[in-house]
This record gives structure tokens, sequence and C-alpha cells, in this order.
């Protein structure tokens, strides 16, 4: 036998094994990596049918066709302060609960106890945020221009 070719199979075969965890897919996995935040999948799909009820689909896309509750997790994640993070989680906790008790419980019902209220409103900035920013907002909606009212070069002066 020869000791290169068995050496060589053996290295393809430690690698195999080494990425053989990345390639499966997992159903339980969020769509977004996370720092500070901990929430569960579960809690994701939550959060995108949230998205939707303050920017809802109709004849333009929706928070949850954009991808909103994505950009609002990332930038609780990346930029909120220690306090208002822990705000944000255990009001992100207890609507999950209270959620879990009552089917139909939207942001608008959320405004009964201090740190409900307290997530509804940091979630909503985030998403109203994420979409008067996102692209579709400013190519198709209002459309970015450069200089405000527009540069005409070959205007005579009076």
């Amino acid at each position: 036998m020869n000791r290169r070719i068995v050496l060589k199979q053996m290295i393809w075969m430690g690698a195999a094994i080494a990425f053989m965890p990345s390639c499966v897919y997992k159903q339980d996995k969020l769509s977004i990596q996370l720092k500070r935040l901990q929430i569960s999948p579960d809690q994701e799909k939550m959060l995108a049918s949230l998205a939707d009820e303050v920017v809802p689909t109709t004849n333009t896309p929706g928070a949850a066709d954009l991808g909103l509750h994505l950009f609002a997790l990332k930038m609780a994640d990346d930029c909120f302060d220690d306090a208002s993070l822990q705000k944000f989680s255990a009001g992100l906790k207890q609507f999950t609960e209270a959620k879990s008790k009552k089917a139909t419980l939207g942001l608008q019902q959320a405004a009964d106890d201090a740190a409900l209220k307290d997530f509804a409103r940091m979630y909503k900035s985030l998403i109203v945020r994420g979409y008067t920013q996102s692209e579709y907002y400013m190519t198709k909606l209002v459309p970015y221009q450069l200089i405000p009212g527009g540069y005409k070069g070959c205007v005579p002066v009076a």
C-alpha cells in the first residue's frame, strides 16, 4: 500500500468530516447571527409578523417582504446600549409569553404593561427607520436626488 495515497485520503476524509456540520440544514436556525441578543426561531417568526403589522403589504411590499425584522434585530444587537437592549429583551420575552396566552395579541394591544410598551415603541421605530432607509423606499417610492430641485446647467441668467 502506498503511504502517500493513504495520507492524502485521510486528509480529505478529515476535511470532509470537519465541514459536514456546516452543510446540514437545520430548521431551527436563526436567519441572522446576533452577538448580544438571544432570540429563538419562533420569536424571529413572531417579530416578522409584528413587523408586517407595522408596515403591511399592500400594492407595495411590506416589512416582512423587505426583511425589516432582521434589520431591527441587527440594529438592536449592534447599536443599543446595555440598558436599552435589556429593556428590548425583557419586553420581547414578556411579549412572547403574552402572545402564547393570547393568539391575537399585536403591538397595539401591548400598551398595557410598561415593558411591553417600551418594546413596542422601540420595535416600531426600528421598523419605520428600516423601511424609510430601505433600497425599495429610496429608489421606488421617494427617489433620492443628490441635488435638491435638480441641476439645470443651461439656464440663461437675466
